[in-house]
């Protein structure tokens, strides 16, 4: 509309459209709070959340309440992971405030990473919340053996935290067959 006009009004009549449109947008942004934005339900956009992206998809909301570490614990960690490989892993988190109710929303504070028993090397780890309480998490183990993952709410370990983890080599190929039997018809002769 206010193209329409300017392009075939007068000067007179666009200078009198744009007093009154100025004032409607001064009367909404009168008393405008940004922490009033916060939104009230999900909405495909894009959002970092302790440097993990969340992208094309709804966003969680994020709850930054007090989180009992003592009383909050996750399950489904996998025992092995492959040397090498990115694991990627979703667990069930049980998460409860000081109070003792328990939070199904992302929280913030989460953190996990891998330590390497025989070198005590850390390896970060990636989370990502799924919604529902599932969270989404991936390493990549660097050597063989037994790691331990911890996983931390502010800093303060959960409930049956750490978790051990045994990295195993990646399965080596077979390679080619050195011969190959192609006459036998029927097991005859074999014991």
């Amino acid at each position: 509309y206010v193209e329409g006009s300017i392009k075939t009004g007068t000067q007179e009549e666009i200078l009198g459209m744009k007093a009154p449109v100025l004032k409607q947008i001064e009367r909404i942004t009168t008393g405008f709070s940004q922490d009033t934005l916060a939104p009230e339900q999900e909405a495909n956009m894009l959002l970092v959340l302790d440097d993990t992206p969340f992208l094309n998809r709804p966003c969680p909301k994020v709850v930054d309440i007090e989180l009992s570490a003592d009383k909050s614990y996750i399950t489904g960690v996998s025992k092995t992971a492959t040397v090498g490989e990115l694991a990627s892993v979703i667990v069930n988190a049980h998460f409860f405030d000081v109070g003792g109710k328990e939070c199904q929303l992302p929280v913030k504070g989460l953190t996990t990473e891998l330590v390497c028993c025989r070198d005590n090397a850390t390896i970060n780890c990636q989370v990502r919340s799924e919604g529902e309480g599932k969270y989404e998490l991936q390493y990549q183990p660097a050597t063989r053996g037994k790691h331990q993952l911890h996983i931390r709410i502010n800093g303060k370990s959960i409930k049956g935290s750490p978790h051990t983890v045994v990295a195993i080599p990646p399965l080596q190929s077979l390679g080619k067959p050195v011969r190959t039997i192609t006459s036998l018809q029927k097991p005859w002769g074999i014991a």
